[in-house]
């Protein structure tokens, strides 16, 4: 295995592990806050640790469906989904907490 296959498996690993933990904040969250916001984060840190695995099959090439070309344009549309319901449940547990504190 070269260098570069090395550094690709490391930086995978790593996206897996730093998505793993997201996923466990924001249950927290959830968990403490109930609200539309924090489901929305569960949601979306959920979908990106499905991506970030799905990413790394089709990275490593274990795909045996289409071209993988076009596989990738599918996971980048499907991940800006994914980021967009992130971030509009981070505002909404944003604003839901400020008012609660304001």
């Amino acid at each position: 295995m070269d260098s570069y296959n090395t550094h690709i498996i490391i930086t995978q690993a790593l996206y897996f592990i730093i998505h793993l933990i997201i996923l466990v904040g924001c249950i927290i969250i959830a968990n403490k806050s109930k609200s539309a916001g924090a489901i929305l984060l569960v949601i979306g840190a959920a979908l990106t640790l499905v991506t970030t695995v799905v990413q790394t099959f089709v990275n490593n090439g274990l795909v045996s469906f289409g071209d993988v070309v076009n596989i990738h344009i599918v996971l980048m549309y499907f991940n800006l989904v994914v980021y967009l319901m992130f971030g509009l449940g981070l505002i909404l547990f944003a604003v839901d907490d400020w008012k609660k504190h304001n």
